[in-house]
This record gives C-alpha cells, structure tokens and sequence, in this order.
C-alpha cells in the first residue's frame, strides 16, 4: 500500500546548467509526495472510484464499444488506485479542454469471448502533452496529462495484469464474437472497488434499500411492543417478543443516524460491517429472550440464525463486494418477515386475578353438613309420563268471630 519513493528533488545549485529535464525532475518529485500523502489516509477497504459529477450515473464507469475499430473505449472514470494514483478521466473535460489527449481504449479479437476483467493502468510519472496547442514555434501542448492504458483479463487467469499500485479493476465486461455483450457493472452483477458508497449507484440503492428494511423492522417492532404489552404477565410467548423487539429496536435507534448521515461517505465495508453488526447481536443477544416455545419456533423457522451466521462468517472482498451485499440483503429480508409473522399473531389470554387465586390456594373448601339429595331416577324416553299432581284444595273461609258470652264459673279463664 506504500510504494516506495522513485522521484526525489533536484539539487538546485547557482550557475548549474537547467534545461526542461530539470523542472520535469521537479514535478515529478512533487507528484510523489502528493501520491505518497494520498496513500497515506488509504487501507484495504479505502481506495477505487470516486464519485462523479456526470449526469450519467447510470452508466459510470462509462464504457463504449467503437465498432469500427472493434475495441471499448473508457469516457467517464475517476478513481484512486491502492498506491495513491489519481486518475481522472471526465468526458465533459475531454471535450472542452483535450484532456487527456486520447481516450484510453483496448481492441477485442474475434476470438475473444465470455467474463473478461478490465483493468486501468495510469503511468503517472509518463508525461503525455494534452490540452489545446500553445501558439508557440515550434507548436506544443499547453498542458500534460498521465498515460491511461486499459487492459482486458480472462476472469480466472493468473496473471500479473491486475497487480500494482497503479493499476485498478473498473468492472468486468462479457464479450461474444468478439463483440462488447455487456458491462457488468452496469447490470448489477459486479461492483467496482469504490472509496465511498456515492461512488456507485448500486451502492447508494442498497443502501437506501437496507434503510427501508430497517424502519420496517423497527416499526414492526414498536407495534408489536405496544400490542403484547396487555399479555406480557401472564403470556410467555408475548414476553419473549416483547423482549425480542425490544432489543433490536434498541440496537437500530442507537446506530441510525448513524446509517443514515455518515455511512453514504465511508467505503463499502463500512455498510457490511454495520449489518454483520447487526446479524451478530441478533444471533446472540437475542437469542438469550427465548422462554417460551412460539418466538423461538418462529426465530427457526425464518431462518434467522442461519442467515445471521451466513453473513457474519463472510469475509467482504473490496475488489467485488456484490456477494456480501447479497447475503446482507438476505438477512434483512429474513429478520423483517420474522417481525412481521409476529406482528400478525395474536398473543390473547385469559386474565386471571392473581389475588383470588392466591386466596384460593389458602382457605379450605367447605363442605357441606348433609349429604346432597340423589338425582331423580332416570326414566327411559319411551316411558310413560308420570301422572300429574292432584289439583290443589282450596282453604276454608275463616269463621267470623263470636260475641264473648261470659259462662258461669268458678274460676275465670285467662285470655292465652
């Protein structure tokens, strides 16, 4: 990641012979500086495309095939290599300034055919005169530019091609009877080493794409929270999702902003690391809620673990970070579905009075002092009906009261 110095300052003596050679040393001594600064502030994961200002976008790095020469020609690529090269190619300044003097290009054979791997080389220190022609005796380029070379590589061979501080992967390109059949950068199928995610449209789609899923979850999850609140005491199933939603929403609304204000400036590792993140406090924190039998059924079922410890266990390759986006994308899916199956379940159960019960549980039962009546005896339905009771008989009139007629006694009665 650190070439070594191959240009050092000119020796500046009074009453030396100068000549161009002396101020070519000169610049090339300072390009080296500011490549070895560029360097520098690189790693492994921080280097390749730089965004573009092009409206073109969707086709950037933007390659064309010139058929009557039979060859693709490279109009549109900004970029640093893993050496702290610069590369600037722009289609806009080609036309207005002629720079650089020519479009890099490299012809294809006839027999050329299937996945080939396309690399840039950029001589930095090979002076090319570019720019408009100085009014000059004898004519000159007003200004220089580096040398731009662009190659092809079978994908698969061992080569030496693809190697160096100066040399960049800009995409892959499938080719049929010796013709240009498609850029694979632009269908989506590789994506390019970029230095940041605004480097390439595929990358700010997955990432817009990740944060949809993400508000997705988290709203699942605040739903389902304010929903099984009700059951939690008395329903372990709608604890242990209560638990579940509450950890990752944790986890989301602390890394969001984030997400969404730093991450769209970072490389492309930087998003991968964020999800494997994610996958890996989803795989074992809350792994650790499960009491019950329903949210863990459901945590199997959709897979989560398994995705989880798919993308956690990939290492990303900076030179084609398509396969670890696909397996994070896939985790996402995996973790909003699970969210999702248990926002739609109803976790309803009986209320039951914890006071009454205990209360139950600590007074006897009373039994009754007689034994209870035996049922009636059954009868058979064809049976007959028992005859009806006898018709009530009526009281008789009370008898009027009788005029006292005091009897004729030894000893008078008493009144009761």
């Amino acid at each position: 990641m650190y070439p070594q110095f191959k240009h050092f300052p000119v020796n500046w003596t009074n009453g030396m012979k100068i000549s161009s050679a002396e101020f070519v040393a000169m610049e090339n001594a300072v390009q080296d500086a500011l490549r070895d600064m560029r360097c520098a502030g690189l790693h492994e994961f921080r280097y390749g495309l730089l965004p573009t200002s092009n409206l073109e976008v969707e086709r950037y790095p933007k390659l064309q095939f010139n058929f009557a020469q039979s060859s693709i020609v490279l109009h549109e690529c900004r970029a640093i290599t893993s050496g702290g090269h610069r590369i600037e190619i722009s289609e806009q300044t080609y036309e207005s300034q002629s720079v650089p003097a020519q479009l890099p290009s490299v012809t294809i054979s006839p027999q050329d055919y299937g996945i080939h791997e396309v690399f840039l080389t950029v001589h930095t220190f090979e002076r090319v005169g570019a720019g408009r022609y100085a009014e000059d005796i004898p004519p000159r380029h007003s200004t220089i530019s580096p040398r731009y070379e662009l190659s092809l590589q079978r994908k698969g061979e061992n080569s030496v091609t693809g190697t160096g501080p100066n040399i960049l992967k800009i995409t892959e390109v499938e080719l049929r009877d010796g013709k240009l059949a498609a850029i694979l950068s632009e269908t989506g199928d590789y994506i390019p080493p970029c230095v940041s995610l605004r480097a390439h449209r595929r990358l700010e789609a997955a990432h817009q794409a990740f944060e949809q899923i993400l508000n997705n979850v988290l709203e699942h999850g605040k739903v389902l929270m304010r929903d099984v609140a009700p059951y939690v005491q008395n329903n372990q199933d709608a604890k242990d999702a209560s638990n579940v939603s509450e950890k990752v929403a944790s986890h989301l609304l602390t890394n969001l902003s984030y997400y969404n204000l730093i991450l769209p400036n970072q490389p492309p590792i930087n998003l991968i690391a964020f999800i494997q993140d994610l996958a890996r406090y989803a795989s074992f924190a809350v792994g650790l809620c499960f009491q019950g039998n329903l949210v863990k059924k459901a945590f199997d079922q959709y897979g989560v673990n398994r995705s989880a410890d798919a993308l956690v266990g990939n290492r990303p390759n900076h030179l084609n970070i398509y396969n670890s986006l696909k397996l994070a994308h896939e985790f996402l899916v995996v973790l909003e579905q699970f969210f999702n199956a248990l926002r739609q379940h109803q976790f309803k159960t009986i209320k039951i009075d914890v006071t009454d019960v205990n209360k139950a549980q600590f007074q006897p039962q009373q039994q009754p002092s007689y034994p209870p009546p035996p049922p009636p005896p059954s009868q058979p339905y064809y049976s007959t009906p028992p005859p009806p009771p006898p018709p009530m008989q009526a009281y008789p009139p009370p008898t009027p009261p009788q005029p006292h007629v005091e009897q004729p006694s030894e000893q008078k009665k008493r009144p009761f």
